[in-house]
């Protein structure tokens, strides 16, 4: 198997990062300190670097980066090395079409990979992953039952996990061209279905922290009448957040709910029922008012309840002043 390294085209400096975790620290020093004996192209140093997660073993060419924050064995090793060869190579193990998309790409990408030494599926989707990796797109794989606190912040749930720029979030078995297709999708700053995928997958913290940064509020008025349910409750919820954070800037998404009110699909409208009772303030009473003189049933219920609700918080929130 080492026979590989034979193929390096350029030299790489393997770099390995401390930080904690002792035992896979040892695991890849002795693994970094073999590969430079076997082949004169690898250089092995240990330094500091500014990481969020490590220990890490950083493999750097001249315009590749791939960090593994996880021992490579097994079924895992053979992607390993093929990582190896591919950052110490200045071209793309691609067809000449995905070559032209990876190459159009111009900003920064950092993919991370979650999986396990016991995973299946993991090595073919490190291994597809690491044939992007390139100028712009880097790769860190990262074993998740080493790095457990990241369990929660991401809701991994399966094996492998990808995110991309924190931005997008897949689970299990990608082909090469799924993958490449949603860094394209985080490349573009398509915000709209990159939150939508975020909510899907449970990501509501991290939905929370773009939106307010960025200000998502209109974005998350629209994914209230998303197809999925599960899209429709998250949205509702992070607006409901944002609310108690930014009482200004999450007015900005009650023109979209109004709007959206006159839809005669009845489970999003209750949707836009409860989203407005969360968030909206007295501006709102005259146009609900005017719902409930037409409504009835569920429709009529949600409809008073909200009124309710905003009339109350408008009287007891010292904000109004």
């Amino acid at each position: 198997m080492w026979e590989i390294l034979e193929t390096l085209e350029n030299k790489i400096v393997i770099r390995l990062v401390p930080g904690g975790k002792e035992e896979l620290f040892e695991r890849l020093r002795k693994l970094g300190e073999k590969l430079s004996h076997i082949s004169d192209k690898i250089e092995f140093t240990i330094g500091d670097e500014k990481l969020e997660i490590k220990p890490a073993m950083v493999l750097i060419g001249r315009n590749k980066r791939i960090i593994y924050s996880f021992y490579p064995e097994g079924k895992e090793r053979g992607p390993f090395l093929k990582n190896l060869i591919r950052v110490s190579s200045e071209s793309l193990e691609v067809s000449e079409k995905f070559a032209e998309r990876i190459k159009a790409i111009d900003k920064d990408i950092n993919i991370k990979i979650f999986a396990t030494e016991f995973c299946p599926v993991c090595p073919g989707v490190i291994d597809r992953t690491g044939r992007l990796v390139s100028e712009h797109i880097s790769l860190h794989v990262i074993d998740i039952l080493s790095f457990m606190e990241f369990e929660e912040r991401y809701e991994i749930t399966a094996t492998p996990t990808l995110i991309i720029n924190d931005e997008a979030k897949l689970e299990g078995k990608l082909s090469l061209k799924e993958i490449l297709e949603w860094i394209e999708k985080v490349a573009r700053g398509d915000k709209k279905e990159l939150i939508a995928n975020m909510l899907e997958k449970g990501m509501l913290e991290n939905v929370i922290e773009i939106a307010e940064r960025e200000g998502l509020e209109e974005t998350l008025a629209e994914l209230v009448f998303d197809s999925s349910m599960r899209v429709r409750i998250g949205a509702v919820a992070a607006l409901e957040d944002l609310h108690l954070i930014d009482l200004e800037k999450v007015k900005k998404a009650i023109p979209v709910l109004l709007e959206k009110l006159k839809t005669d699909k009845e489970n999003i409208r209750g949707d836009v029922i409860y989203a407005l009772e969360k968030i909206a303030d007295s501006d709102v009473i005259e146009e609900l008012e005017e719902e409930l003189e037409n409504s009835e049933g569920n429709i009529k219920d949600a409809l008073e309840d909200a009124l309710s609700s905003i009339k109350k918080r408008n009287n007891d929130d010292p904000r109004k002043d």
